[in-house]
Parts: C-alpha cells; structure tokens; sequence
C-alpha cells in the first residue's frame, strides 16, 4: 500500500541529496570535466560603449533602475498624452473653422 504525502514533505525529499551522485551530461565531456567550470561566469559586454554603461547602469540598486525606468515611462506617456492632445486641439480647430 502507497503512503501519501504532502508536498512540503516531498519538497523535503526532493531537496535532500542522495549518497549516490553521478556526474551530469554537463559535467562530462569526452571524459574529462568540461570546460564550463572554468569560463567567466558573465558574458562579455556586446554594445560598446553604450552597452558598457547599460550593464553597469543595470548593475546598480534594484530601487534605483526601477525608480529611473519608472520615470523614463511617466516622460513617454506624459510626452504621447501632450502630442495628442497638440493633434485634437489642432483638429478641433480645422473642424470649427477657426
């Protein structure tokens, strides 16, 4: 007969390390460790300059990049809501004749 248990309990076993490990298909290529372990474990920077400073600029305080992205997004909403608005006034007016 099959126990049941519940799910913090196997979390508990699941997590738990077994005696027994063998190497991942990662772990071993043609015999040998593979070079993985040995490689910087960031990928170099690919945008230049720009790049550079958007890495480190992401690098920063998560309160700090989402407070900045958060203005970034007020700046571009509020400059979409004042250029429609600029478009209705400017249809208003052609439709008045005014």
């Amino acid at each position: 007969m099959q126990q049941t248990i519940s799910r913090e309990q196997q979390k508990v076993q699941d997590s738990q390390p077994t005696t027994k490990t063998e190497p991942s298909a990662g772990d071993v290529y043609a015999g040998g460790m593979s070079e993985r372990s040995h490689f910087h474990p960031f990928a170099e920077a690919s945008g230049g300059l720009l790049g550079i400073i958007y890495e480190g600029f992401l690098g920063m305080p998560v309160p700090v990049v989402l407070t900045v992205l958060w203005l970034g997004g007020m700046a571009l909403l509020g400059s979409c809501v004042l250029a429609l608005y600029a478009l209705a006034t400017f249809l208003a007016q052609v439709v008045t004749g005014a």
